[in-house]
């Protein structure tokens, strides 16, 4: 088992950094580095009741108002497993509808169920800003006014974790997000090593 942090040196040799640093070489690669939440900047970083998908997954207690920004399938399942709990949740959305590209008929019976179970949900709105006031988060909801709440959850969808990871070298070609552009097959443009990207 070899450990540590890899990094392409070219379409069939990589670099694994650590205490024994090691070059290894290979006809095929697949490259699974996964993603991490998008952020808004500006939007609430560095406030302590603000925090992202993985945050939402390490609180303590839960809180008693939490205002969920981003009605894509992880605010939604995050949003909903704090209602369950006993969260008053309220969700901000920009678009006119939930789940975004997802077919309406479908999401339709869900949003029924999420007027429900949330206390507000306000489509094609959006958060202009938050501010730290005490010991709770303040949001300024366009169209709504300022409201306070205990936590925020920004969710508004991931970000591929490409950088870094020597990918230059080689002649993978990654789009303006950072995702590794792949064919039906899940080959990269690279002819030499057609390294997979999962």
């Amino acid at each position: 088992m070899i450990g540590g942090r890899a990094v392409f040196e070219g379409s069939s040799a990589l670099r694994v950094e650590g205490d024994t640093p090691q070059k290894i070489i290979f006809k095929h690669a697949i490259v699974a580095t996964g993603s991490l939440p998008a952020v808004l900047p500006g939007l609430g970083s560095g406030t302590a009741g603000v925090m992202d998908s993985t945050g939402a997954l390490e609180l303590a207690e839960v809180p008693a108002e939490l205002l969920v920004i981003g009605g894509g399938y992880v605010g939604l399942e995050l949003g909903t497993v704090y209602a369950a709990l006993g969260s008053h949740v309220t969700l901000v959305e920009m678009t006119d509808g939930l789940l975004p590209g997802v077919d309406r008929d479908l999401v339709q019976p869900l949003a029924r169920r999420i007027d429900k179970l949330f206390t507000a949900v306000h489509l094609r709105s959006r958060v202009a800003a938050v501010r730290e006031t005490a010991g709770r988060v303040e949001a300024q909801i366009e169209g709504q006014g300022a409201r306070s709440f205990d936590r925020v959850l920004v969710a508004v969808g991931r970000r591929a974790q490409s950088t870094g990871l020597g990918l230059e070298s080689t002649r993978v070609q990654i789009d303006e997000r950072g995702v590794i552009g792949i064919d039906e097959r899940c080959r990269t443009a690279d002819p030499a090593s057609t390294p997979s990207a999962t």
